[in-house]
């Protein structure tokens, strides 16, 4: 079992950045993904920044680059190219970084990249918008030198209006590139025949002008699904008469969503299209019996969600109507013939011998249909009136190893439903006692570690959608279910599954909370570790009682966690808790304690601070515990203390390490400006040319 807590690393900073990249693209503003998945990202580069004052990511064509590794994905590659483009060689994130300043960075980077547009720009454009912990350092190529001639120049990405104009009409564009939505407008209204209207038949001219622009839609979209593309493609769309939009609508969407179809472009499609066009066209696709991928049935799901109340009910554009059809057209390419599964009971001549086998049967049942028909056949034989336990104790371990496909892709519904269907057997035996029996066996199986671990597969294909499955899961199973979730946190030595369990964990503060509480006696230190810091996550205030109480524990790694969620959770810290941990034999809980209540300015720390500073220390022993209580001191900022600390600021007859005397000095600048003038006046007359020089500069200071 490893001793360290939950730590984050760049690469799992870099790909929430590119998660909330996408979400910024796909979810309009102030949608609570979108917030999220900032304010994720934002807490994972603080942690990182704090301990080094700043994090630096070398920039390549389709990946960020660390001291330690190469970084990169298709996510990553879509930061990482506008970065590039804009001549971005390292980027420098600084301590007090902030999630909006991530916000204003992301959506600057979503615009369409200007003419010459370099790292200069960019930085000047965050900063007009009042970031400054964000910089950037340029590709330098003044000492570039370049023999003969070079045979072509840059490509940078054309623009849709470029590739339709060139491409696909036939019109030849300036050579940086400006085609414009208005040329590309101009030349598709000469190809349109005069007195065209909807609703009749489209002429083959019409027809092979949308396949043009379907083609080139497709194209487009499956080199980026980034905003300025989305925007596009937008622009486009809206442009065209409706009479030429729905079949072009129709033949891209054919295309991103046919056997070598794009999601990602897919997805993009969807979202820069009106929603009653987008079901016109897919209509038209499926009367035409078009073979859908599940990827499209899975967007019209959001679709549902997200068009207009004034589609529903109107029978040629009610999302729901589609959704239902097309789910439909899925089951009946999928559908199976109870006769022709592998379905075995005990009395018959073939059966499975392990779960391991039946596993394998699944491995080619995908598509959710099939896995529905399945469960439905099961549960089927459940409810025979004449089943006994030895019949039903096989089927239920084949509905096990459904619900485990099911955790683990995320369809929490039909998990959720299939779990509840276990309960009512376990709970109405009636006069099936033993199926009842065996239920109640199965269904403490359920809520097992095979289920947490489903989970965790499921939040690493989405994580948004592995958490509303585990949300969902929670709700019909219980509380036990969290219990078990904990259980596999104290073992799992997987730092990065610990991190999934723990954000999940979290995610349930009212229910997790008298759970945590409960396990702070633990005897085992790592259990009662985790638990203050999953407290400290939640924010509840009522348990500071309990982490107090922690600050006695016997393994320094657990009141060491104690005074990392005290200094941020306890601002009213009793003098005599900082006091004792201020003189902890472990030498990071008195750095960790002085370091924190300087931070969060807790006002009870003042006394404890100047007790560790009234002795003096020649030998050095506690020199950077010193250092930091002086520090810490001026982040809370009492003018009151400034005559006890007098001794750091003038020069008697044992002289205090000069050390001392410079972090006392910089600490001037908590202070209020009228308080520490005549330490300031003092320290110009010092000998020491790094105080003076600080001094002058503190003499500079507002009086504010």
């Amino acid at each position: 079992m490893e001793s360290t807590g939950p730590t984050f690393s760049l690469r799992e900073f870099v790909s929430e950045l590119a998660i909330a990249w996408r979400k910024l693209l796909f979810y309009p503003e102030g949608h609570p993904a979108r917030e999220g998945a900032l304010e994720k990202c934002s807490a994972i580069i603080q942690g990182l920044v704090a301990p080094v004052a700043e994090i630096k990511l070398g920039v390549a064509k389709e990946a960020l680059i660390s001291d330690e590794e190469h970084i990169d994905g298709v996510g990553v590659a879509l930061v990482a190219n506008a970065l590039y483009l804009r001549n971005v060689a390292v980027i420098t994130f600084s301590e007090g970084i902030a999630t909006g300043d991530l916000l204003t960075l992301l959506e600057q980077l979503q615009e369409d990249v200007p003419e010459d547009s370099g790292a200069e720009e960019l930085a000047q454009q965050l900063s007009d918008r009042g970031v400054t912990t964000i910089a950037f350092d340029s590709v330098d190529y003044s000492s570039l030198m370049v023999t003969g001639e070079l045979d072509a120049p840059v490509d940078r990405r054309r623009s849709l209006w470029d590739r339709i104009l060139e491409q696909y009409l036939g019109s030849a564009v300036g050579e940086a590139g400006e085609g414009t939505l208005a040329q590309v407008m101009e030349l598709i209204n000469r190809f349109l025949p005069p007195g065209l209207s909807e609703g009749g038949e489209i002429p083959p001219e019409v027809q092979q002008l949308a396949e043009r622009l379907a083609d080139a839609l497709d194209g487009h979209l499956r080199e980026s699904s980034e905003g300025s593309v989305v925007k596009q493609v937008t622009e486009l769309l809206g442009a065209l008469p409706k009479v030429l939009r729905i079949p072009v609508l129709e033949q891209a969407i054919a295309r991103l969503a046919g056997s070598d179809g794009n999601d990602d472009g897919l997805t993009a499609l969807f979202h820069a299209s009106n929603a009653a066009d987008l079901i016109s066209s897919i209509r038209r696709l499926r009367d035409s019996k078009f073979a859908f991928s599940g990827t499209v049935v899975q967007l019209i799901e959001g679709l549902v969600s997200t068009a207009p109340a004034s589609l529903e009910g109107d029978s040629e554009a009610d999302p729901d109507a589609l959704r239902q059809l097309m789910q439909q057209d899925l089951e009946a390419q999928n559908e199976v013939d109870e006769k022709d599964f592998a379905i075995r009971l005990p009395n018959a001549r073939v059966r499975f011998r392990t779960p391991a086998e039946f596993d394998q049967c699944l491995d080619s049942l995908a598509p959710l249909p099939v896995l529905q028909s399945l469960l439905t056949t099961l549960l089927t034989l459940l409810r025979d009136p004449y089943l006994q336990e030895e019949g039903a104790v096989p089927i239920l371990v084949r509905l096990e190893s459904l619900f485990a496909r099911l955790v683990s892709s995320s369809r929490a519904a039909p998990a959720a439903a299939l779990a509840q269907q276990i309960q009512h057997l376990a709970a109405t035996p009636g006069e099936r006692p033993g199926v009842a029996k065996a239920a109640a066996e199965s269904l403490r199986r359920l809520i097992g570690p095979q289920t947490v671990q489903g989970l965790m597969e499921a939040m690493d294909l989405e994580r948004e959608r592995g958490e509303r499955s585990a949300k969902h899961l929670v709700d019909v199973l219980g509380p036990t279910l969290l219990e078990q979730m904990l259980a596999v946190l104290d073992e799992t030595n997987d730092r990065h599954d610990r991190r999934n369990l723990f954000d999940l964990l979290t995610s349930f503060p009212a229910q997790i909370v008298p759970l945590a509480v409960q396990r702070l006696q633990d005897p085992r230190w790592f259990v009662v570790r985790n638990m203050i810091a999953l407290l400290a996550a939640v924010d509840d205030r009522s348990t500071i009682g309990w982490i107090r109480h922690c600050l006695g524990h016997g393994d320094s790694r657990v009141r060491l966690e104690a005074v990392k969620s005290l200094v941020r959770l306890d601002h009213e810290l009793p003098e005599e808790l900082i006091a004792r941990s201020l003189a902890d034999e472990d030498e990071r809980i008195p750095l960790r304690m002085a370091h924190g209540v300087g931070n969060f300015r807790v006002m009870t720390a003042v006394a404890p601070l100047l007790a560790l500073l009234d002795p003096r220390d020649p030998m050095g022993r506690n020199r950077p515990l010193r250092i930091q209580a002086l520090k810490s001191l001026g982040q809370i900022g009492d003018p009151a203390v400034l005559p006890r600390l007098e001794k750091f600021f003038v020069t008697g007859l044992v002289p205090q390490n000069i050390e001392e005397r410079r972090a006392a000095y910089q600490s001037l600048s908590g202070y209020p400006q009228a308080a520490v003038w005549p330490w300031i006046n003092v320290g110009l007359k010092v000998r020491d040319g790094e105080i003076r020089a600080l001094c002058e500069q503190l003499s500079r200071r507002p009086a504010s």
